[in-house]
């Protein structure tokens, strides 16, 4: 009788190990995939604060210019959507950077960008132009 139930406790004290190492492995798992996201919205972060960047250092250079500058290098698939808005003398200009994670930033500026309203989006461009004459004129470069 006693070794019976030296049996089930023996099995009992497996499966429970068993189930332990499951939610540790699931822990570490999610844990895992948490990370990831994190350091993929980090680097769409960076992309679109180098844009924003560059239309600052435009608008901020008195008379003509024109900036070409390399966005940050990134491996994966990504798309870059660039929305303006003009609005009681006020520009409004929307980056969103999007793949897995989706990253987003505003400049509110004076100047006028691509004519005021636009649209612009391109798929892993890796440069952005930025010229100045009278406005600003805002392309991305593949």
């Amino acid at each position: 009788m006693e070794r019976r139930g030296t049996s089930a406790c023996f099995l009992i004290c497996k499966i429970g190990i068993s189930f332990a190492s499951i939610t540790f492995i699931g822990f570490v798992l999610s844990m895992y995939s948490v990370t990831a996201r994190l350091a993929d919205r980090e680097s769409l972060e960076l992309i679109a604060r180098a844009i924003i960047s560059a239309i600052e250092k435009t608008d901020g250079c008195p008379g003509e210019l024109e900036l070409c500058g390399e966005l940050p290098p990134r491996a994966q698939h990504f798309e870059v959507l660039i929305t303006g808005e003009r609005a009681n003398g006020l520009q409004t200009i929307r980056v969103c950077v999007t793949s897995e994670a989706k990253a987003e930033r505003w400049l509110v500026i004076t100047s006028v960008v691509n004519g005021g309203d636009f649209w612009l989006s391109m798929e892993d461009p890796r440069e952005i132009m930025v010229r100045k004459t009278k406005t600003i004129s805002l392309e991305l470069v593949r």
